[in-house]
């Protein structure tokens, strides 16, 4: 931790005092409907609610971010005779939003 010149506060940079909820959730499907015809489903995401960058631990300073980020995938074969046919797919969407925090002030 650092000083500030002309000043009692500490600047607290270090990653260990940032704070973090983090929650994930998964799911999975593999399955083989016969030797010829396999099904895999997948489904992710996870929410994060970060807060940093509150220098002086005050209302005026900080930054809260959450993240929001799905994703998921398919993939389906099927085999005739001496044909394979695979069909892909795969979905990812990352959303982030961000809440300055800000003391509001009354004159």
């Amino acid at each position: 931790m650092a000083a500030l010149p002309g000043s009692s506060q500490q600047l607290s940079t270090t990653e260990s005092e940032r704070g973090a909820n983090y929650y994930t959730h998964t799911a999975r499907i593999d399955h083989n409907f016969s030797p010829h015809n396999r099904l895999f489903v997948r489904g992710n995401g996870y929410s994060r609610n970060t807060w940093r960058n509150d220098y002086f631990n005050t209302r005026a300073t900080g930054l809260r971010e959450q993240y929001l980020p799905i994703s998921g995938s398919i993939d389906d074969v099927m085999r005739f005779l001496y044909v394979r046919r695979e069909l892909r797919y795969g979905y990812t969407r990352h959303t982030r939003k961000r809440f300055h925090c800000t003391a509001a002030t009354s004159i």
